[in-house]
């Protein structure tokens, strides 16, 4: 079942929307989290044990997938790589002033 049907099962592409939505959730209960977009995050900042725990496991899902798919230091080096640009695009992107 998972031999040579796996890849279209779960895209190797997928993993980099995997590490965007994880670093959303890990980013959404920090106390940096901008104000004018707390009221649509409110659910997952009243469970953060279970937004950590979904966010962490995407992340490592993510790892497992560029290590499947690339070997094991270059998916390691391309993940960490992926984790950075993912949460500094969100940061950025959330921390932008669209108002003035």
């Amino acid at each position: 079942l998972l031999g040579a049907d796996r890849r279209r099962l779960f895209p190797d592409d997928m993993a980099v929307l995997l590490l965007f939505l994880a670093a959303f959730l890990l980013y959404a209960k920090s106390k940096y989290f901008p104000k004018a977009l707390q009221g649509k995050t409110e659910f997952l900042r009243r469970t953060p044990w279970m937004t950590r725990a979904f966010g962490y496991s995407l992340v490592l899902v993510a790892l497992w997938r560029f290590v499947d798919a690339f070997g094991g230091f270059t998916g390691t080096m391309l993940w960490l790589n992926a984790l950075i640009l993912a949460f500094g695009v969100l940061i950025i992107s959330l921390h932008i002033d669209y108002n003035s």
